[in-house]
């Protein structure tokens, strides 16, 4: 018996909906995609983008030192010393110009601080320099010096001041500036030693008296600054000197060098 038009239930169809635009569409997956992405998987990719360019620059730089270097030995030992320390300048202050102008770029703020990190780290070997060739036996030396100590302070100055532009303690730079000087007047008798527990000491006092270490002493993420780390390097520069080139006996720095030890763990 067939059933009459008006007794037949009415059941309403379920209407897909269809995106305007097969784009949109596309859009809208991908915004779901990213909003399911968790937090922390976020900050591990950030966190491994940023390691890769710290590597890629660390890369470069030894590459840069490497290739310079064996450049530089082909001729080294038939130049003049004036030249040799004059390679070893402008090698530095290469590095502080890379800094300079990679500092107007926005997007290259990670590898500003590396070049001026790896220019602080050469300001010491500098000095270095100047006292083992030595420069002071001749008048165009003499001049090399004045020049390169002026321009290398000048340069680690500004740098320091670009490091800390929210704090006015100067300590740090006074720091690294001494433990720097430090390096002149080797060869008299003596000065190895008193030079090496002057830097030591003087650099313990700056630690124990400086406030950013009483104040945010607690409150770091990190066990150690920049700034710190570069001063340590330059203390450890001058033990290594004292130690290797000038052949202090090392009872004679056990002192300093336990001092050094309470440094790093400070």
């Amino acid at each position: 018996m067939p059933i009459p038009k008006s007794q037949v239930p009415n059941t309403p169809k379920k209407r897909q909906k269809i995106p305007s635009s097969p784009s949109k569409y596309r859009v809208a997956m991908v915004r779901k995609k990213s909003r399911r992405t968790p937090r922390v998987a976020q900050i591990v990719q950030s966190l491994m983008a940023e390691l890769s360019v710290i590597w890629l620059l660390l890369l470069g730089v030894f590459m840069v030192v490497v290739s310079s270097g064996v450049i530089a030995a082909t001729w080294w030992e038939k130049s003049p010393a004036i030249l040799q320390y004059g390679i070893l300048w402008l090698y530095t202050l290469g590095f502080g110009f890379a800094s300079w102008w990679t500092g107007k770029k926005d997007n290259l703020r990670l590898t500003t601080q590396g070049l001026r990190i790896v220019t602080l780290l050469l300001v010491p070997i500098n000095f270095l320099a100047m006292d083992s060739f030595p420069l002071w036996h001749s008048f165009l030396g003499l001049v090399g010096m004045l020049v390169g100590s002026l321009s290398l302070t000048i340069l680690t100055v500004k740098f320091f001041k670009d490091n800390n532009q929210s704090s006015n303690n100067s300590l740090p730079l006074l720091n690294h500036l001494g433990l720097t000087y430090l390096h002149w007047g080797w060869t008299l008798p003596g000065i190895p030693l008193i030079a090496t527990y002057i830097g030591v000491i003087g650099t313990a006092v700056i630690t124990f008296i400086s406030p950013v270490n009483n104040s945010r002493n607690n409150q770091r993420i990190l066990s150690f600054s920049l700034t710190e780390g570069i001063i340590i390097y330059a203390l450890i520069i001058l033990l290594v000197r004292a130690i290797f080139l000038a052949q202090v006996d090392v009872f004679q720095l056990s002192l300093a060098i336990g001092l050094c030890g309470w440094l790093m763990g400070w």
